[in-house]
């Protein structure tokens, strides 16, 4: 199948950043999120058939003294959650259960779900265990995240194949198709000196979210963006 060009965006390069293209996907287009604070409160629009938040509710009594660690959202009521002590659970597709099953749950710190299917999952120690388009083109983050492995930061990936990001070392980055004014918050926050904890997509490029060492930085529906200004102590977002 031809793949269209895409533009690349990298800290190790200087490219002039510009909108990526749109892009119709078919299903729910609603934004949906669910924001952790760190008092273990959440603030959701997910639907009751997404199980998530009974999820939280349930590790919450089950281990009063543990706190979610790992969060994220994707197509139509996938979800995956990890907890300190060591629990987790998903709904995804069964290669991602077959990885997640040898996982050390512990050492999971980011969860990111993208098209077809495919998932990345981040660990403490830099490694990414992940099923990913790209191998063999921009058109997935494949290459970056095997070029960088034991100094992975983070993945994020949109629905589309061709937005996407990777983050690993201090403050570097290599990210296809992902919206400009993201990659300014970026530069933004390294210039500052501060570092990039995680980055998040959602379902397009122009929803995402952006935990720096000092403060949040997102984009979303006005749904979303009243969320988060609400919440001013919020501890994980997951978003699609």
């Amino acid at each position: 199948m031809a793949l269209a060009a895409s533009h690349r965006y990298s800290t190790k390069m200087k490219t002039t950043t510009t909108n990526s293209p749109r892009e119709t996907h078919g299903g729910d287009d609603r934004m949906h999120y669910l924001i952790l604070t760190k008092h273990q409160q959440f603030h959701s629009n997910l639907a009751p058939s997404n199980k998530a938040p009974k999820v939280i509710d349930e590790y919450h009594q089950i281990d009063k003294h543990s706190r979610i660690q790992c969060l994220a959202l994707g197509k139509n009521t996938s979800y995956a959650i990890c907890n300190s002590a060591g629990r987790a659970r998903w709904c995804y597709f069964p290669a991602f259960s077959n990885d997640m099953k040898h996982e050390d749950r512990l050492s999971v710190k980011q969860i990111s779900f993208g098209p077809h299917d495919t998932y990345a999952i981040v660990k403490t120690n830099g490694q990414c265990t992940h099923m990913t388009f790209g191998r063999l083109s921009d058109c997935g983050p494949w290459q970056e995240i095997e070029r960088h492995q034991a100094d992975i930061k983070y993945v994020a990936m949109t629905a589309n194949k061709s937005e996407w990001i990777v983050g690993y070392g201090r403050n570097q980055w290599v990210a296809v198709g992902v919206d400009a004014e993201l990659i300014e918050i970026l530069k933004q926050i390294k210039e500052s000196d501060a570092e990039i904890v995680s980055v998040t997509l959602g379902k397009t490029a122009s929803r995402y979210v952006v935990r720096s060492s000092t403060r949040w930085y997102y984009k979303g529906d006005e749904a979303f963006s009243k969320a988060m200004k609400q919440c001013d102590d919020a501890r994980l977002v997951a978003i699609w």
